[in-house]
């Protein structure tokens, strides 16, 4: 499986990137990102902090993952697709935002939910 970058939303130059797993030239998995991420309100609203560090993880070392999809053959190397798109992207930590009620999408194995900070 490789991966292969490309831009995404190409009208539109302030969204961000679309990155594509291929298995012989078959695409079998991609991750869109947004460009940036909201991190004082993740720091008001989340224990960030307490999982993230500041000095480890710098507001520029964040992305927040738009759209997620493997086909479930290679679902087994979500793990190792979500690696290479950190690698990629040049991030050190990948944001889902799971709205009220909605289903958590296939790629919870691989993420580390960060508990909701003093209301």
């Amino acid at each position: 499986m490789s991966l292969t970058e490309r831009h995404a939303h190409l009208s539109d130059p302030g969204r961000g990137n679309a990155l594509i797993a291929l298995c012989e030239g078959e695409a079998v998995g991609v991750c869109s990102l947004a460009p940036t991420v909201d991190i004082p309100l993740l720091r008001a609203n989340f224990e960030l902090d307490a999982h993230l560090p500041p000095s480890s993880y710098p507001a520029d070392a964040h992305a927040e993952i738009e759209l997620f999809v493997m086909n479930p053959i290679f679902e087994r190397r979500a793990g190792a697709f979500l690696a290479g798109v950190l690698r990629v992207a040049g991030k050190g930590c990948l944001h889902y935002a799971l709205l009220p009620g909605q289903p958590a999408p296939d790629l919870l194995p691989f993420t580390a939910q960060v508990s909701e900070g003093p209301a």
